[in-house]
């Protein structure tokens, strides 16, 4: 986490399950497979540069490649999908954001206080490259058992995404082993709830009063349309 990046934000719709992380205090980390995007978490294993190298005959070309699915399918993407990663915005004003993953402003936008301790799970967040081609991975990289394991791998396959969504600034929190998963947090780490300008009175109610019970209680801001521009305003409500 860099010192220019103190909070980070994350847009929900109002559920049951939203109510109940909030009281207490874990954020759920999704398995890769519930992502939007299909083209999230992609890779291209540039096996032709041994070719280049003189490495390897142009014939067994095929080969390889035939090894490079069955090996993606039976070691890579399965331990792929056992990650758990959480996913933030450095943002709470992306109006996009509200539409696509907070219920149409219906619903909020968690603020946490970042910090680097140990104990603290956002030690982990790091932030999404933005590229328009793959990630490229060196096939005599690809054959190394431990690749998987690897901060490179991990920035390659599931820290990289298309430009057309830098607009989200994302950060991601990746726990391998955590797939569809609960972590707690410190209490003291939510810092802020944005409500959206469509929250429904009876969500606004209930919502206030379980913060109201909270021993730490975060700081509850009202988001509005602004009057002039396509852009919203905040109030502090409690």
């Amino acid at each position: 986490m860099t010192s220019k990046t103190k909070k980070l934000y994350r847009y929900r719709s109002l559920n049951e399950f939203t109510f109940h992380s909030i009281e207490n205090d874990y954020l759920w980390l999704s398995s890769p497979l519930q992502f939007n995007d299909p083209f999230d978490c992609q890779l291209f294993v540039e096996y032709f540069q041994l070719e280049k190298a003189n490495i390897i005959k142009k014939e067994s070309l095929n080969t390889l490649q035939e090894y490079y699915y069955g090996y993606y399918d039976n070691v890579i993407f399965k331990s792929f999908i056992d990650n758990g990663i959480a996913c933030f915005s450095e943002t709470k004003s992306e109006i996009l954001m509200w539409s696509h993953y907070a219920d149409f402003h219906r619903g909020i936008c968690l603020e946490y206080e970042i910090d680097n301790s140990f104990e603290n799970i956002f030690s982990l967040c790091r932030p999404v490259n933005y590229c328009s081609r793959y990630p490229m991975l060196d096939f005599s990289e690809f054959l190394k058992p431990e690749l998987i394991y690897t901060v490179d791998f991990i920035d390659k396959m599931i820290l990289t995404k298309s430009t057309s969504w830098r607009y989200e600034k994302e950060w991601r929190i990746v726990m391998p082993g955590y797939g569809n998963k609960k972590v707690n947090y410190p209490p003291t780490t939510l810092s802020g709830i944005y409500l959206g300008c469509n929250i429904s009175g009876e969500n606004k109610v209930r919502l206030i009063s379980l913060i109201e019970k909270k021993t730490i209680q975060p700081t509850v801001y009202q988001c509005n349309k602004n009057i002039n521009s396509f852009s919203l305003d905040f109030t502090t409500i409690k």
